[in-house]
């Protein structure tokens, strides 16, 4: 605690003097001496230092990660990344993260990039920490500065992907309003990776909006985060159709998996004639109907009675567009009939 009392009024020599005079060494006191906010200086960090090695090489205690952390902290702090990435290699226990976001940043500052983001691969490879928001915003900050904005950008996707599947969309926004104030302007898919972190709210199709407004051109991947994992799932079909004709309009091909996901809440909710003209209109948006769209909306029909009209139709459309029957339709086609009470009317009846 003396130790400790002095090296915070900042009499570094006092403290190394009360270190050697109490002649034996503790862990605490170890710490203490390459505490990185009181060792303003190379020459004292050479000294904790040399303690350290003392320490490692007489073995006269067994050190934790917190004291590996703080070693390497010190020195980083004074420019000396090369020697903290040789404590960190000699780290006998496991780092946490605050070790790896320590030299990250000690590499970061420094403007080495390259030994940032080795340390960063080997952070993911091992597993053995899950990077945090901490490590992430040091690595976009540290290209930034480089103007390696390309890289930046790839770190901040990576993260607020992280961040959004994690359920931290508010977090990741607060992130990407950071990065906006450092100069790095996000993209299409950045953002569509926070709208994936979203629950579908006014304040979710305001960003939206705010994406076309700055320029943005969203592509079919964000209006399918709307479309497919939001709108669909939340059993609201008919904002979901306004989506994929807002697509249509700006230019953007909705996909097959889109209009799947529609057709079949649709159906699901009981609106079927919504199916129908969906069905109908899809050549205008630039997508005809394939078989697997005419088989979910004329086996919901089939379901109900008094729509086999509409089936046929629907049918001798689906025949001029090439698409033949198989057994599952021909099977819903046999239900349907005699839901309406028409044992007589067969589907080769209907194709003739």
């Amino acid at each position: 605690m003396f130790i400790n009392a002095l090296g915070h009024r900042g009499d570094v020599r006092g403290a190394i003097h009360w270190f050697h005079k109490a002649n034996t060494f503790t862990k605490d006191a170890v710490c203490i001496l390459a505490i990185p906010y009181w060792v303003s200086s190379a020459n004292y960090v050479n000294i904790a230092k040399a303690i350290y090695d003392q320490v490692l090489t007489e073995a006269i205690l067994e050190l934790d990660v917190y004291t590996y952390t703080t070693m390497i902290c010190g020195l980083c702090k004074v420019g000396m990344v090369e020697s903290a990435r040789k404590v960190f290699e000699e780290i006998p226990c496991k780092p946490n993260m605050v070790t790896y976001n320590t030299l990250i940043h000690g590499f970061c500052k420094k403007g080495d990039m390259e030994g940032a983001t080795r340390l960063f691969d080997k952070l993911v490879e091992n597993k053995s920490c899950k990077p945090d928001v901490e490590c992430f915003t040091t690595l976009i900050e540290g290209y930034s500065k480089r103007s390696d904005f390309r890289d930046a950008l790839e770190c901040l996707k990576e993260m607020m992907e992280g961040l959004c599947l994690s359920g931290e969309a508010d977090e990741a926004r607060k992130m990407m309003s950071r990065m906006r104030l450092n100069g790095l302007k996000e993209d299409v898919a950045t953002n569509t990776s926070l709208l994936k972190g979203f629950c579908i709210s006014d304040e979710t199709v305001q960003h939206l909006r705010e994406m076309v407004s700055s320029g943005m051109k969203p592509d079919v991947k964000a209006y399918r985060v709307f479309v497919v994992n939001e709108y669909c799932k939340i059993r609201k079909p008919s904002e979901a159709v306004l989506l994929l004709w807002e697509m249509m309009v700006r230019g953007v091909k909705p996909s097959m998996s889109s209009f799947n996901a529609v057709f079949r809440v649709l159906v699901d909710e009981g609106k079927l004639d919504k199916g129908v003209l969906l069905l109908k209109q899809m050549p205008k948006m630039g997508c005809p109907p394939n078989f697997l769209f005419y088989c979910i909306v004329i086996c919901g029909l089939c379901k109900v009675k008094g729509r086999m009209q509409q089936v046929e139709e629907l049918i001798l459309n689906m025949l001029q567009n090439g698409h033949n029957l198989d057994a599952t339709m021909y099977n819903c086609l046999l239900a349907g009939y005699c839901e309406d009470g028409d044992e007589e009317m067969t589907p080769k009846t209907v194709m003739t």
